[in-house]
């Protein structure tokens, strides 16, 4: 996503190379593209090392999320690089979920990015559901076609720390995913409509968890009042830590058809620790259920959702833009000099 590749352009080598693109001639949307599809490679050759049919997944524009002609046809540029290996990221949107139909419906791999809600989740499968049958009746092999929903956990709780009840505190953001599985994923995958295309080679769209790192620093910032003695904002971080151990996002939420993207931290903490291989993400549903009723009755949640994707939506256009204004000045910098460019 851009704000990866703003990371991963303050390395020098990463800089070099894009000087070295942009040295070529190439222009600044070329110079992007040029660079990503050399890493999408030096990836891909690594999947292929090890016999890993793995994904490299690359961001559409989000400036032009609204256009679905633009992204459908930036998707088809990516995916083009190495169709088996290469996904495009798709913002979950109302124009999103019919980039999502149309790109799934030429036989490309679709991760649909930012969901946060139950409604949005519902929408990103039945586009999923609507691109596979497209596929089909157009004659695509559907057993190749690949697909996740990423749903993002963390947020909800750094978001509504202060509304979270105390007995609740580690469990709110968990929840909603569960609930959304549960409710939605279940049915969906289920149904006779999904059973005829996997009869024809479909695969379930994995559920996947994003944002899964435990944000317990930012959660002891949101509860600890200003001015607390140091007493006090010791038990509070001791308390919060114990509720937001590093596997929150991961012991809560196992279970058939979810993959979890685990920061490093994550892994090396269940590396240590062990994990038990449970159906979690399914046995925790009655309790999920309850404690959104209880939320509800607290907040508006739709409007909690809604302003989550809408601060993630941006996060990405500013990451994104300012990609653009690097790879921008490399170009520049590498035209050669003129009277007019000194």
């Amino acid at each position: 996503n851009p704000t990866l590749i703003k990371a991963y352009l303050k390395d020098e080598g990463v800089l070099a190379k894009a000087r070295g693109l942009a040295a070529q001639g190439l222009a600044q949307e070329q110079t992007y593209f040029a660079l990503l599809k050399d890493l999408a490679s030096t990836v891909i050759n690594v999947f292929k090392q090890y016999d890993v049919n793995g994904k490299f997944s690359v961001e559409l524009d989000p400036t032009k999320a609204t256009d679905i002609a633009a992204s459908v046809k930036e998707a088809i540029n990516w995916t083009n690089i190495a169709p088996e290996y290469m996904m495009v990221k798709v913002a979950a949107t109302k124009e999103g979920y019919k980039i999502i139909e149309e790109v799934t419906a030429l036989g490309r791999n679709v991760n649909a990015t930012l969901i946060f809600t139950p409604e949005q989740y519902q929408e990103v499968a039945s586009a999923y559901i609507r691109g596979l049958t497209r596929a089909a009746q157009a004659g695509i092999g559907l057993k190749d076609i690949y697909s996740v929903a990423s749903f993002f956990i963390s947020r909800w709780d750094v978001k509504l720390a202060k509304q979270i009840p105390e007995n609740y505190q580690g469990m709110f953001a968990n929840a909603v995913a569960i609930d959304a599985y549960n409710r939605i994923f279940t049915p969906v995958f289920s149904s006779a409509e999904f059973k005829a295309l996997e009869e024809k080679g479909a695969r379930r769209q994995d559920f996947l968890l994003a944002s899964t790192g435990s944000k317990a620093s930012d959660i002891i910032k949101s509860l600890t009042p200003e001015g607390v003695a140091e007493q006090q904002k010791a038990q509070i971080q001791t308390q919060v830590k114990a509720q937001y151990p590093e596997d929150v996002y991961v012991a809560q939420v196992q279970g058939p058809y979810v993959v979890n993207t685990l920061p490093y931290e994550t892994v090396q903490y269940l590396i240590n620790t062990g994990v038990r291989p449970e159906a979690t993400i399914i046995s925790n549903y009655p309790l999920a259920q309850e404690l959104l009723v209880t939320m509800q009755a607290k907040t508006n949640l739709q409007q909690a959702g809604e302003e989550l994707f809408s601060a993630g939506m941006q996060s990405f256009i500013n990451d994104f833009s300012d990609v653009q204004t690097t790879i921008a000045k490399i170009v520049e910098q590498a035209k050669p000099a003129t009277r007019d460019n000194p």
